[in-house]
């Protein structure tokens, strides 16, 4: 099948403007109801509309806009999305830290000491967005560690949304000290800890991190 020249280039400009806006809108920099024009936006990112349009499209699968014939609608984030991001977040985690535990002994663990490694780098480095970074790389790896080509595509679908939110958060009131420990002693109870134990130190980490976003972002009307 031939491949039409530029598809790749204007997928990865779809990508890096999905990631502006995706910042914009979590950041409240284009609040709740604002229009976005395309044609606006295009000259504005210096692309044509199709960047544009793929990046409505992917937004909108993340419920950060809500896109149609009358233009694309900023829907924003409130309280109430991060709430139920973090509740899908602890489901999705947990079934793969239970599919991680019934073959944990054949696995590479090296992506997860990577990633707790740049943690600690990044909190000698006071680097929070660095740290967001590993943060994520590190639940990414379990995902795929998981084996279930379904779930990563659910963990996928929302990886970058949690990612900004995390960078816009500041890492509110977290000891990056602290959070790199606590993702060592997550990789410790995986590789050997009971189940139920795994499980419940998971809910717990994702509670807590839930926790330090209350009162970040205003809730829904």
């Amino acid at each position: 099948m031939a491949i039409a020249p530029g598809l790749i280039q204007q997928v990865a400009l779809g990508d890096q403007v999905a990631d502006a806006l995706r910042r914009l809108i979590i950041s409240g920099e284009f609040p709740a109801g604002a229009r976005l024009l395309e044609a606006s936006l295009a000259e504005q990112f210096g692309v044509s509309r199709g960047p544009i349009r793929e990046a409505f499209t992917k937004l909108d699968s993340e419920g950060l806009l809500s896109s149609g014939r009358r233009g694309a609608y900023v829907v924003g984030m409130t309280e109430d999305d991060i709430a139920e991001l973090y509740s899908l977040r602890e489901t999705i985690e947990q079934f793969a830290v239970a599919l991680i535990l019934d073959k944990r002994s054949g696995l590479d663990w090296a992506p997860l000491e990577r990633a707790v490694a740049e943690m600690a780098a990044a909190a000698d480095a006071s680097d929070q967005q660095a740290f967001s970074r590993a943060d994520i790389e590190f639940h990414a790896s379990i995902y795929k560690l998981a084996g279930h080509r379904r779930l990563l595509d659910v963990w996928r679908a929302y990886e970058k949304t949690f990612e900004v939110v995390l960078e816009q958060s500041g890492r509110h009131g977290l000891d990056l000290h602290q959070g790199a420990r606590d993702h060592s002693e997550l990789l410790d109870c995986l590789r050997s800890a009971p189940v139920e134990e795994c499980k419940e130190l998971v809910r717990s980490h994702l509670a807590n991190a839930h926790e330090r976003l209350r009162g970040m972002f205003p809730r829904r009307q």
